[in-house]
């Protein structure tokens, strides 16, 4: 069980509606137990996609409040994800966390080139990415 800091503080803070997450990784199972630990939470709405470009999409549709993003994908990884998210005037503040196995000082590079909020390897605690949600909402 991880803690309840990130509604607290949003709920102190006045929020009037869900903190929208979306999570883009290929691994199913890792999508469905995030969005499970998340949702537990009533103050959040989670969206999900597999891929990069299905992530791009969603995130232009559901205009989330904060992106978990994985690099490796397949269609789209989520640099290439990242690097047009970047590009788009309505969702270049959206706060990114990376959340990956790959946690090389390229992969940190050049995540870090496209202005990413956190950075967060796998296997993660919930803790520590509720905590690092919060400090995005900021």
């Amino acid at each position: 069980m991880f803690n309840n800091c990130v509604i607290g503080k949003c709920l102190a803070k006045g929020r009037t509606r869900q903190v929208r997450i979306l999570v883009i990784d290929d691994d199913e199972d890792m999508r469905d137990l995030i969005q499970s630990k998340l949702e537990n939470f009533q103050l959040m709405e989670v969206t999900t996609a597999a891929n990069g470009e299905e992530g791009l999409e969603k995130a232009v549709n559901a205009r989330p409040d904060v992106i978990l993003l994985d690099i490796t994908m397949p269609v789209m990884n989520g640099l290439e994800m990242l690097k047009q998210l970047r590009n788009d005037p309505d969702l270049i503040g959206v706060p990114v966390i990376m959340c990956t196995k790959c946690f090389g000082v390229n992969d940190i590079t050049n995540a870090a080139a496209y202005n990413i909020s956190a950075y967060i390897a796998k296997p993660f605690d919930f803790r520590e990415l509720t905590d690092k949600i919060y400090e995005c909402l900021k």
